[in-house]
């Protein structure tokens, strides 16, 4: 994910000559319209200042130059409890997925679409994974978000006190 932020964001800034506060606050208001939600947006930014700290260790920055600082991210709509629930994948784009992943020959990213499609649990979870964690007929989550990872799969147990689990 962090390499996809980086990614995405030089997409729009070529040269850190480009890269100007008034600039990366367009950047950011224009991702708010595109629906992203100011958590996610705050992630890509935190993800983005780490590497413009890496660039400023090692000199290719002015340790002055600081366009990432004091920037407003947009409010969340009070409509509602903010809180929606996303739908599941179907089966079939599941599948589609896991082909994309194996045309790709990108085996991890197969092998944890193959987890998630048996499991139901968010590769985030996944990924956390310890070996500790993984025995012989399930997985230990040990702070699931969804329905999957509190428990509600017979592959899963829920090691969070604070979701319910079996």
């Amino acid at each position: 994910m962090k390499r996809k932020a980086i990614q995405e964001f030089t997409q729009e800034f070529r040269y850190v000559q480009d890269v100007t506060r008034k600039g990366v606050q367009q950047w950011v208001n224009r991702k708010a319209k595109e629906g992203l939600k100011a958590a996610t947006i705050g992630r890509k930014l935190s993800e983005v200042r780490s590497y413009w700290s890496y660039l400023i260790s090692i000199q290719a920055v002015a340790e002055e130059h600081l366009p990432l600082a004091k920037l407003a991210l947009p409010k969340e709509s009070s409509k509602g409890n903010g809180k929606t629930t996303r739908a599941a994948f179907e089966a079939a784009d599941v599948v589609k997925l896991l082909g994309l992943a194996e045309d790709r020959k990108d085996t991890e990213l197969a092998d944890l679409i193959r987890l998630g499609m048996w499991t139901g649990a968010r590769i985030e979870e996944l990924c956390a994974l310890k070996a500790d964690d993984v025995t012989g007929d399930h997985l230990d989550i040990q702070d699931g978000k969804t329905a999957a990872g509190c428990g509600r799969s017979p592959f899963i147990r829920s090691s969070s006190p604070s979701r319910s689990g079996w």
